[in-house]
């Protein structure tokens, strides 16, 4: 057979594809080659999530139910990389890993039960200091002020709570803040979760309940809520445990809570990034970034944090003057449910940055957690 291949192409021709191909590398349109040169997320807990398929916690007739089988949300201690996974299929639930994911133990003596569903289920203050709350539905949730090694119970209230936020102002915090789940409503705790009240009562199933749904809450300090609402302009504030508000801002705000820096407060919001340092004053910090909707989250210092849009992971030195995109937005593909996209109310999927080691950290709610490598 002939062979119809010129081992000497034309020398004009070979100028011609390498000038095209550089075009196309200059434009961003030569797809194939960037995306075989970027790096690849690593499921980090399916020998994890196969070990617990092993033991007593099943599902109907023997086999885990794929709700509940894999990762319901994880969180990271940024001083020396540990990663914090919750799996509704154990009880207890939390685990840990010392080493990137490559294993995993129980974390302290967690009583830790029920689906960490939510992003914003878990909450920590920074700089980091080794507390952190974790907040599931029809389970307790769990407050640590040791790293891990010893866990006080959230309580439940109805079916308990999708996230939350906590009075880190404090070094023993009472004042929680935390969203109901079905109905959804807003409560409140004095006694570091050991009991709530309602301040909302709504009823009804999910239909009938969306105004609840849309709920973002917040704690400044041990005398002050803040409250918002996804599908409205407006941040309010209250000193009489959520008995009055006062609107002190128009900003709309997309991350189920604020995080905590020190004294200060930053918000993920339709804009960007929005700072308090009083809880009624509040200002977009640095440059804008669209539909800022998980974080921040920091890195070595205040001007360091990473924010997640539904465009990609960005990251910023400079106390958020400039931001540099390090990756596309990416979705556990084995997720309940599929993977099904960005949502922009953040729901159902999990972040972590490990500035120290490089690394990026998402689950997706009953789907496994992947970590990247950063170039």
């Amino acid at each position: 057979m002939k062979n119809t291949h010129s081992p000497n192409p034309n020398p004009k021709r070979r100028l011609c594809a390498l000038l095209i191909s550089l075009s196309q590398c200059l434009s961003g349109t030569l797809s194939p080659a960037k995306a075989a040169d970027a790096p690849a997320w690593v499921n980090i807990s399916e020998e994890l999530t196969k070990k617990l398929d092993a033991m007593e916690y099943m599902g109907k007739n023997g086999k885990p139910w794929n709700w509940m089988r894999r990762s319901q949300g994880l969180a990271l201690d940024p001083r020396d990389g540990r990663v914090f996974l919750y799996f509704t299929a154990h009880d207890p639930g939390m685990f840990v890993s010392k080493d990137h994911g490559a294993t995993w133990e129980k974390a302290g003596d967690n009583a830790i039960t029920g689906r960490a569903e939510m992003t914003g289920s878990f909450s920590q203050p920074w700089p980091a200091d080794g507390r952190m709350a974790v907040f599931t539905i029809d389970g307790v949730g769990g407050l640590t002020l040791d790293g891990g090694a010893h866990w006080s119970r959230v309580e439940k209230h109805r079916r308990a709570f999708d996230f939350g936020d906590v009075d880190w102002s404090s070094p023993q915090p009472k004042l929680i803040f935390a969203a109901n789940h079905e109905p959804f409503g807003r409560c409140v705790s004095t006694d570091a979760g050991a009991t709530w009240t309602q301040l909302d009562n709504y009823t009804g199933n999910n239909e009938a309940n969306k105004k609840g749904r849309g709920f973002r809450l917040g704690v400044f300090d041990s005398q002050t809520l803040l409250s918002a609402h996804l599908d409205e302009d407006g941040i309010f504030t209250s000193t009489d445990l959520g008995k009055t508000w006062t609107k002190v801002a128009n900003y709309r705000v997309i991350a189920h809570h604020p995080v905590h820096y020190g004294k200060r407060l930053y918000w993920a919001t339709t804009e960007g990034i929005i700072t308090t340092d009083n809880g009624r004053d509040w200002k977009l910090h640095g440059t804008p970034l669209k539909d800022a909707s998980a974080g921040p989250y920091f890195g070595k210092t205040e001007s360091d944090m990473m924010v997640v849009t539904p465009d990609g992971y960005f990251i910023t030195h400079d106390a958020a003057k400039s931001w540099q995109k390090v990756t596309d937005y990416f979705v556990a593909p084995d997720m309940a449910g599929g993977a099904s996209g960005y949502h922009i109310n953040g729901s159902w999927r999990h972040f972590a940055w490990d500035p120290v080691n490089n690394l990026l950290y998402t689950s997706g709610n009953s789907g496994g957690a992947y970590r990247l490598k950063l170039n």
